[in-house]
Parts: C-alpha cells; structure tokens; sequence
C-alpha cells in the first residue's frame, strides 16, 4: 500500500477524526500489521505543507518523525518512474500526483491510502481511507 501526505499530515497537524485514524494506521504500520510505501515525493508534499503552516520547525519534526516510522519503506523518484507518469497525467492527475500513481506502478503497488478521492479513476489503482 502506498502511503499519501495527506495520511501524514493528518497525523501530525490537522486534527479531529482523520488525525486518530491516521495516528492509528501510522502504528500498524510500525507494528509490522500493514506493509506500506511512501516516497521521498511523499516526505517533500508533507514538509512543503508544514512550513507553509506552521514553520520550519515543524516542518523538520515531522520530516524526522515520518523517517523513524518502521517498517515503512521509503523509495525513491528515478527516470523509470517519471517515464511512467505521463501516462496518469493522461487519466487527469496533477503532476505531483501522475508521479505518486508511477510509483506505485513501478514497484507493483495497487493501493493507495489517501482522502484525496481524484485517484478513484486512475485505472488499475483502488483508494482506502484509513
């Protein structure tokens, strides 16, 4: 399953239901319950959004606390997926998002765990909330 920045920022900043729920998945995670990938593109979203917000500090904080989380495999953007991600470009994701979907298909990923409901009509991907 690959892990969005919106899973993150909940966890970290937002609050309310979403907050618990991400919190709670977050631990599974490190649990070793739940096998889950999230990319460098990923720790970027999260940190840009966080210093935008709330500052450098807690842009830092979370930057450190998504890197401790274990047993979350952590990949990197390369030529082969950004070969890839005109091809959800195509199927109406934004850029940023066209490259999360080229990741997960460059490493045999079906799932994506994110709020954001734009990646229920990307073909050959499913959706889940926490």
């Amino acid at each position: 399953m690959f892990i969005d920045s919106n899973i993150f920022l909940y966890a970290v900043s937002i609050g309310g239901k979403k907050e618990e729920k991400c919190r709670e998945f977050i631990k599974k995670i490190a649990k070793g319950e739940q096998n889950s990938t999230t990319s460098v593109l990923v720790l970027d979203e999260v940190a840009w959004v966080l210093l935008e917000r709330n500052g450098r500090d807690a842009a830092l904080k979370a930057w450190g606390k998504i890197m401790g989380i274990p047993n979350l495999r952590i990949v990197d953007i390369n030529a082969s997926v950004a070969r890839l991600a005109p091809e959800f470009l195509k199927q109406g994701l934004d850029p940023r998002d066209a490259i999360h979907a080229a990741t997960m298909k460059a490493h045999g990923i079906e799932t994506i765990l994110s709020y954001d409901s734009h990646f229920d009509s990307v073909n050959g991907m499913r959706r889940q909330t926490p």
